[in-house]
């Protein structure tokens, strides 16, 4: 019994704690971006977190943090050429523009497992607004390494436009959807 009060104490006392500091697992994290092209198809790429941190404080969302940096060589859309095109200047101009970041400046709790982040997204160079809708999907010790860890979902749209991207609009959709899987690891 004693035992058991101790686990029920230790696991209250986790999910109370204040805002922890997680390191982006890379291995587990993905993000997705998806454009209609030419009204046949929505095309989805995929692009690969270089680092980041995430402080989540799950008692106050609003303490919460987030500075992701993306990889923009490691485009990925399936077919060598296809990477290639997509990483020629008119596009994602990878040979200038490397990586791209996100650096919240806003998180809000909308229930007890929803919420949104606003931050700045740095893209070619640009940098405009951008909210992203959240899914707390578990904030918890990982089984398998017993560190503390934090898994989120998250959705949002944005114009291609707005960061100069316009080559072969409206043709090829302004409007992007964007999907992320994150899991982060308790520094």
């Amino acid at each position: 019994m004693l035992r058991f009060a101790l686990l029920a104490l230790g696991a209250v006392a986790f999910a109370s704690a204040a805002p922890m500091t997680y390191q982006i697992d890379v291995a587990h994290t993905q993000t997705y971006f998806t454009v209609n092209h030419l009204g046949f198809s929505n095309s989805t790429g995929a692009v690969r977190v270089k680092e980041g941190l995430l402080t989540f404080d799950d008692a106050d969302w609003s303490k919460s943090k987030v500075d992701v940096t993306l990889d923009i060589t490691a485009l990925q859309f399936g077919d060598k050429t296809w990477n290639e095109h997509m990483g020629a200047p008119k596009f994602f101009n990878v040979a200038k523009f490397p990586t791209a970041r996100f650096v919240s400046s806003k998180v809000e709790k909308l229930s007890d497992s929803t919420g949104k982040v606003t931050g700045s997204f740095s893209l070619l160079g640009v940098d405009k607004p951008v909210t992203l809708l959240l899914t707390k999907n578990k904030v918890d010790k990982n089984p398998m390494s017993n560190k503390p860890y934090a898994g989120f979902s998250a959705t949002g749209t944005l114009k291609r436009s707005d960061w100069g991207m316009s080559e072969y609009l409206p043709a090829i959709a302004d409007s992007v959807s964007l999907r992320i899987e994150l899991e982060a690891a308790g520094k």
